[in-house]
């Protein structure tokens, strides 16, 4: 039950509570987000700061991240999610599942020798 689970994980000295306010439009997306994934707030939460924390990335490991993400293409291999996410956040783009799509496009023109 969601009411056992928010209690056990407050008495857990494992999870730690995090507050705050944020735009009302953005709470709402967030919000038909996680039922539609149906998905706890608590537990979306925590995985988009997993990824907000993941993506903090120095300027000079742009250019890393960029040529790792190249190599995987061109041996055949995709970027992982959390990857593209890095990647898009790092070249300023706005849809990593777009650029997703590129990649895999990229890595069908490198297959093919062209």
């Amino acid at each position: 039950m969601v009411i056992d689970d928010v209690a056990a994980k407050k008495d857990d000295p494992n999870f730690s509570q995090v507050a705050g306010h944020i735009p009302k439009e953005l709470a709402t997306k967030f919000r038909v987000k996680n039922a539609a994934q149906g998905l706890k707030v608590s537990d979306g939460l925590e995985k988009a700061i997993a990824v907000w924390v993941e993506e903090d990335i120095q300027p000079n490991q742009d250019g890393e991240l960029a040529l790792s993400c190249l190599k995987k293409v061109i041996t055949g291999k995709m970027p992982s999610h959390p990857e593209l996410i890095r990647l898009a956040a790092a070249i300023d783009y706005p849809d990593p599942s777009k650029l997703k799509k590129i990649l895999a496009k990229l890595q069908e023109l490198s297959t093919n020798g062209v």
